[in-house]
């Protein structure tokens, strides 16, 4: 069975903001969750909606707390998707115990990360970064684990708003603009807070937005019904004493994407990471998307534009590679700076995979955009 969500997340309305943090960290790791408040449409028949997405997600996370234990709503999505437990194993129920512990369900997966003293009473906006983290890790680990998805790693090598204006930065908004003819205002607002929150070019998308969106719309190759998963390079990529270690599960991945953001090669660190990546990827299936420094000026998408009209559908290969691979694809380059140039290099990266795995030779794929 084929499931739309990776996850249903079941919690009481006083656990909210619990909810919606994890929601957010989840979408942000590129899984897809569920959650009613995201998704849940004003009109909706709410109660026959909610049991059709419980049928529809291969795990379900119940927030337990005494507030959920009290619920009547909570024990219904776990009580109906325990029933589906029985018929198909890989499908999981995991408790993130938030208060107390229920030892009467054994299908449950227990992780108690949160459960420690103060963090509950604290809420969700307070919880210690270092304590949310592990929990976070163990929480995908619980998902993932029996998951058929195929993986593919993304390492996103840009910089953080605080690398750059905190003490000892090697580098300014202001020389990384002056370096690029750019304004360093504008600059600094392509970077609000984390690396998977940069925006590339300025755009009002980060990322991961822009990556779980070309992710999520990969079909199944050759009739096949295969999903597809991503998910962010550990953060250890950017500690110089345990690189390694994080380099070896971007290698070890079916299938890796490079995101590099060209202004922040300005930064040493960030250099120096992107060529120990070359080094030990050279082997790999992987991707290389580096974005330039500026969008595409109008006058090149209207380019595209007219010749996607015209070549339709000689060049539709072209724009939208088949995965498998076809030979006879188109194989010039029609570049330009923006999402719909990397989703044309994420479908090659993909199809190069399925022919690797089906045992047709493949050089190690190497795509540079922008």
């Amino acid at each position: 069975m084929a499931f739309s969500n990776d996850v249903f997340i079941s919690y009481s309305h006083v656990d909210a903001l619990w909810a919606d943090k994890l929601y957010s960290a989840l979408k942000d790791g590129g899984l897809n969750p569920y959650l009613d408040r995201a998704r849940l449409k004003g009109g909706d028949l709410w109660e026959q909606s909610l049991a059709r997405q419980v049928n529809d997600s291969r795990n379900l996370i119940v927030l337990r707390s005494a507030a959920a234990k009290a619920s009547d709503w909570v024990s219904r999505e776990v009580g109906l998707f325990d029933g589906f437990t029985l018929a198909d194993p890989k499908r999981r129920l995991i408790a993130v115990n938030l208060e107390g512990e229920d030892i009467s369900r054994a299908s449950f997966q227990q992780l108690n990360h949160l459960r420690g003293a103060g963090i509950y009473a604290a809420g969700a906006d307070h919880v210690d970064p270092n304590v949310w983290a592990a929990a976070l890790q163990a929480i995908r680990d619980a998902i993932e684990d029996n998951d058929d998805a195929l993986k593919i790693a993304v390492a996103v090598l840009t910089l953080t708003k605080a690398e750059v204006e905190g003490a000892g930065s090697k580098v300014s908004f202001a020389e990384i603009a002056e370096k690029f003819g750019l304004d360093a205002a504008t600059v600094r607002q392509r970077y609000p807070g984390s690396r998977l929150e940069w925006r590339p070019f300025g755009e009002a998308k980060s990322i991961s937005t822009i990556v779980d969106e070309l992710i999520t719309r990969l079909p199944s190759g050759g009739g096949r019904n295969l999903r597809w998963r991503w998910r962010p390079a550990p953060e250890e990529l950017w500690d110089v004493d345990r690189i390694d270690d994080a380099v070896v599960q971007i290698v070890n991945a079916p299938l890796s994407l490079v995101v590099v953001d060209t202004l922040a090669l300005t930064h040493p660190d960030v250099f120096r990471i992107m060529t120990q990546l070359r080094d030990f990827l050279k082997r790999s299936v992987t991707s290389w998307l580096i974005f330039p420094p500026k969008p595409s000026d109008a006058s090149l998408l209207a380019y595209r534009t007219v010749v996607k009209r015209w070549s339709a559908p000689l060049l539709r290969e072209y724009f939208e590679p088949p995965i498998p691979p076809d030979v006879t694809a188109p194989q010039f380059g029609v570049h330009c700076g923006d999402a719909d140039e990397l989703q044309r290099m994420v479908r090659l990266a993909a199809g190069a995979y399925l022919s690797r795995i089906e045992g047709s030779p493949k050089a190690t794929f190497t795509q540079v955009g922008g």
